[in-house]
C-alpha cells in the first residue's frame, strides 16, 4: 500500500511526499526493487541524474527482466555525469 501511495504522489508530481514513501520503504526494505525504482524516477525529476542513474542501476540488478528500468537508464545514458557540467571558474 506505502509503494502505492509513493508512486501515485509521484504521478502527480509531489515530489517531497514520494520521496517520503519511497525511503520509508526502503528504510525497511533495503533491496525492494520498485521502491529502489521509484526513487530513481523522484531523483531523476529532481535534476539529479547521477543519483537516479545509480538508483536505476540497482533497481535493475534486483529485477534485471523490468523494461521501464532499462528505458530509464538508456534514457540517462546519454546525459553526462554531473561532475563533467559543473562550473570550475571562481
Amino acid at each position: 500500500a506505502q509503494a502505492g501511495l509513493a508512486f501515485c504522489a509521484l504521478r502527480d508530481n509531489a515530489l517531497a511526499q514520494a520521496e517520503a514513501g519511497f525511503t520509508g520503504i526502503l528504510a525497511a526494505r533495503p533491496d525492494d526493487p520498485a521502491a529502489v525504482e521509484g526513487l530513481g524516477h523522484v531523483r531523476y525529476r529532481q535534476g539529479r541524474t547521477d543519483d537516479a542513474r545509480a538508483l536505476f542501476t540497482r533497481a535493475l540488478a534486483l529485477d534485471p527482466g523490468n523494461p521501464e528500468i532499462r528505458g530509464m537508464l538508456d534514457r540517462l545514458h546519454d546525459v553526462p555525469p554531473a561532475a563533467a557540467n559543473a562550473s570550475t571558474a571562481d
